[in-house]
This record gives structure tokens, C-alpha cells and sequence, in this order.
């Protein structure tokens, strides 16, 4: 689940799971593609900012971040849970063996 989906749907959303979850998708072309970084802005049509909706959700909140994550820096999840505050729990579970698409598979 999207954060912004969950802050739309509190209703429905009574707790989320993030595994290896970036901030944004801008911040992810600044990772990935540092040369597209200065044009994103006339390509981007898609942004995905869980960073802007992450401070208004109240429900639970498991982190998992691979620390090893290859493809989103775990900084992108440590600044998600950084900014859940208002999350009634949260908790942060970080894989010290974990990349992307493996964490699940690691020991914690």
C-alpha cells in the first residue's frame, strides 16, 4: 500500500508495512540518474511522494529496510520513519544482510 493511499483511506488502512520504500520518486532520478536530475521536473509525470504523506498517517507502521538495499538508499527509509511521528507505533527493523529484492530471504 502507498502511504498516500493509506492517508486517503484511513478508514480502511489499519496499519502498514514498508519494505525498502524510497521517498519520492524525484529523489529516486537524483539517485539513479544524477544527469537527469536538472530536467526531471519536464519529464516527471508521476511522483509518489511518500515523504509528504508519511507525517499525517496515525495507523502502525513497520520499517523493514535491507541495509545492503542496492537500489534505494536505506537513508530514503530512515527518513520515512524519521517523519511518521504521528504514527500511534512505529518500528524499525533493519536487515544488516538485506538488499532490494532480498530482504526478505535474510537473517535480521
Amino acid at each position: 500500500c502507498f502511504p498516500g493511499s493509506a492517508r486517503r483511506h484511513p478508514d480502511v488502512v489499519r496499519a502498514l508495512i514498508l519494505e525498502n520504500t524510497f521517498t519520492s520518486i524525484p529523489d529516486m532520478v537524483d539517485v539513479l540518474m544524477p544527469v537527469v536530475s536538472w530536467f526531471k521536473w519536464l519529464i516527471l509525470r508521476i511522483e509518489w511522494k511518500s515523504i509528504e504523506a508519511i507525517p499525517d498517517l496515525t495507523c502502525p507502521i513497520l520499517f523493514i529496510s535491507g541495509l545492503q538495499d542496492e537500489l534505494v538508499p536505506p537513508a530514503h527509509m530512515k527518513a520515512l520513519y524519521d517523519a511518521a511521528g504521528k504514527s500511534m507505533h512505529r518500528a524499525w527493523y533493519g536487515v544488516k544482510e538485506g538488499g532490494h529484492n532480498d530482504t526478505w530471504m535474510k537473517e535480521g
